[in-house]
């Protein structure tokens, strides 16, 4: 992770009022939304953008040690803290019910399959069978 993906500022709100992290690699799938890191609460959060982003202001450059210190806490939480954009959804469409033996083998082609059957006398016969008429 890069520093030029996180953005460090300030949230003025009131009494509640913080340093704050914008990761930009974070992506909460909806484009009214943005997840930001709040020093204060320790999490990281989701946020409309059209109320929160008025209220934030960067952090100078004079705010170093506060800087080290709002990275420190972040990664910390990062660590263990999974987008809702980045959950892969395994849902089957409406309807489609197939077990795997239902499910069509690798091998297993439209135009042609081999068939083995075994005759009265145990022998077995290699017939090939195929869509085509020819």
């Amino acid at each position: 992770m890069s520093d030029n993906s996180l953005w460090f500022g300030f949230l003025e709100a009131g009494d509640k009022s913080t340093a704050v992290i914008i990761d930009h690699g974070l992506n909460t799938g909806k484009p009214d939304t943005v997840y930001i890191f709040n020093q204060s609460r320790g999490k990281i959060l989701e946020y409309n953008r059209s109320i929160v982003e008025p209220k934030l202001r960067e952090l100078s450059s004079q705010d170093a040690d506060t800087k080290a210190e709002l990275k420190n806490a972040y990664l910390q939480v990062r660590a263990g803290f999974e987008p809702r954009a980045s959950r892969v959804l395994d849902i089957p469409e409406r309807g489609a019910r197939t077990t795997e033996a239902e499910q069509p083998k690798e091998n297993d082609s439209k135009e042609e399959l081999d068939l083995v059957s075994v005759g009265s006398d145990d022998e077995i016969e290699d017939d090939t069978w195929s869509d085509d008429e020819n």
